[in-house]
């Protein structure tokens, strides 16, 4: 007969009490031991001033006076494209390049803007580039190296300081390192910008072996960039923007670069370089370029971004981006269309079902599960949808694999495609792209930063997109006379499949959505 001490209570309770206290210990001598550097900010970076006689400034001036105090925009949906305007600004940049982004990936693409940045700053450009450390995995050397050029300036934002298995330092800093800088933005000299959903890699434009991203940027030229310059001066200056050089270790000196050139070195001979460079090439895109047809349209465009404090969680609630997205999003009066991969509306449905029930036609595509690239934030979406088609919100999931090879606007894309285009428009009227998604994460933790277009003929586009497009495209879906979902599936004109669950998933990744969707992570995602 076994017997248990009445005191075996409490020694587990001393027990856990001392292991609570050693982690404890650790946690806080880990955050001393790894904390950021202090910066000096008697040299803050101050907005980029313009030159009137750059080749750029040449090019985007406007073309009449009735472009004076307007904004010239060009909407970049094709990701080959969205690759050749970044490497035709940087290569034509005379004074600054100003860059910021929250993945930068050391592949293809990723490889060559790295080495046309370091062209530009050989002949004379300022490159000042602020990249978020949770994104760069693999670029630790050659963002050291580059750094080391005197006109190139390198700060990554918010940073893990043990570089060699970065996850480690979630487990004594996650609150801090849990906030990350989603901006997307390019600048050159002052003159032009590229801003929008794409982060830097093959999959976002359009090359590579794995699934393409469908995403949306916009080159802007004009009255909006002065406020985008001082937007990166803000994050540039932030006391989480830390210099490289106070992170990672210096390359020895006089090895001119190896490590960037022979990063690239096997890409450049390879048949993916070959192909997608022959593409470029004889683009039909590179030719409106080259012959000064950058802008479709003159218009009103305003940059909306979070403060850089979001990170340090002391921004005052007037301060975030989100404050002022729900404004606009109170203001419809016919209808809203909005594009979100990653869609976990939270309190956000009661925006959408008022609005449903004032009359303002409501509909929404994310991603189908099949084409999801976060499985937990579809967890998070799976449990509002209920709620949302009983309100007659409508829904739309884009399948992986369907077969538009229309470039149209942008939002939906080719085979293999997972959906990662931010966007809303509003009664025919505005329209929003950036990378701001509906969900907890974009609200509450990430910075973000997108622009505001008054345009009539852009937002139609959106909604156009909406009408003709997404029958073909996505899955429709809607609730059955048994409150069931069903998603509605066109194979022809005159033919739909109706799937019960969600299609092409398996009861086991079913279940494993339903208790994600149980658990308090929901603000994580």
């Amino acid at each position: 007969m076994i017997t248990i001490s009445a005191k075996w209570p409490l020694k587990v309770l001393k027990y856990t009490a001392v292991l609570l206290l050693i982690i404890s210990t650790c946690i806080v001598v880990a955050r001393w031991v790894f904390k950021l550097p202090v910066v000096d900010h008697s040299t803050d970076l101050k907005p980029t001033s313009v030159l009137a006689d750059t080749y750029l400034s040449q090019q985007f001036k406007p073309v009449n006076a009735n472009h004076q105090g307007l904004t010239g925009i060009k909407v970049l949906s094709d990701g080959m494209d969205a690759f050749t305007i970044r490497m035709f600004l940087i290569k034509h940049a005379m004074q600054s390049i100003d860059a910021q982004y929250y993945i930068w990936h050391k592949d293809l693409t990723g490889l060559l803007l790295l080495s046309a940045l370091k062209e530009a700053a050989d002949r004379g450009v300022q490159v000042r580039l602020l990249l978020d450390d949770n994104g760069i995995d693999g670029l630790d050397e050659i963002i050291a190296e580059l750094n080391q050029h005197p006109l190139i300036d390198i700060r990554l934002y918010n940073p893990f300081m043990i570089r060699g298995f970065k996850v480690i330092n979630f487990t004594f800093d996650f609150f801090r390192l849990n906030r990350r800088m989603h901006n997307k933005a390019l600048i050159v000299d002052g003159v032009a910008a590229v801003s929008g959903g794409r982060n830097i890699g093959d999959q976002y434009f359009g090359t590579g072996e794995h699934a393409q991203f469908v995403d949306l940027d916009i080159l802007t030229v004009g009255q909006v960039i002065p406020s985008m310059l001082e937007n990166f001066a803000v994050f540039f200056n932030s006391e989480v923007s830390i210099p490289a050089e106070l992170i990672l270790h210096p390359t020895p000196s006089g090895t001119q670069f190896y490590h960037l050139a022979n990063a690239l070195s096997p890409f450049v001979d390879s048949e993916q370089f070959a192909s997608y460079t022959s593409d470029i090439k004889s683009s039909q895109f590179l030719l409106d370029i080259l012959n000064g047809q950058f802008i479709d349209e003159w218009t009103k465009v305003t940059m909306i971004s979070d403060d850089p404090r979001k990170t340090l969680g002391i921004h005052y609630e007037d301060e975030l981006m989100v404050t002022r997205l729900n404004a606009i999003l109170d203001s419809p009066e016919t209808k809203i269309d909005v594009v979100s991969p990653y869609f976990v509306p939270g309190d956000g449905v009661e925006v959408f079902t008022n609005l449903q029930a004032k009359g303002v036609n409501v509909r929404i595509l994310t991603n189908a599960f099949e084409a999801t690239d976060v499985v937990p934030v579809h967890s998070g979406y799976a449990k509002y949808r209920q709620q949302l088609l009983a309100a007659e919100v409508q829904l739309f999931e884009l399948k992986a694999h369907q077969i538009n090879k229309d470039k149209g606007l942008g939002i939906v894309g080719s085979s293999a495609s997972s959906l990662h285009a931010k966007t809303f428009a509003v009664d025919e009227q505005l329209t929003f792209i950036g990378s701001f998604n509906f969900d907890p994460r974009s609200t509450m933790l990430n910075t973000e930063m997108g622009v505001l277009i008054k345009s009539e003929k852009l937002a139609n586009r959106i909604h156009q997109h909406f009408d003709d497009k997404l029958p073909n495209d996505a899955y429709t879906l809607s609730l059955n006379e048994a409150n069931k979902i069903i998603w509605r599936e066109k194979v022809s004109e005159s033919t739909y499949l109706e799937h019960s669950n969600d299609p092409n998933s398996t009861w086991q990744q079913r279940a494993f959505i339903k208790l994600l969707g149980l658990l308090p992570i929901q603000s994580l995602l």
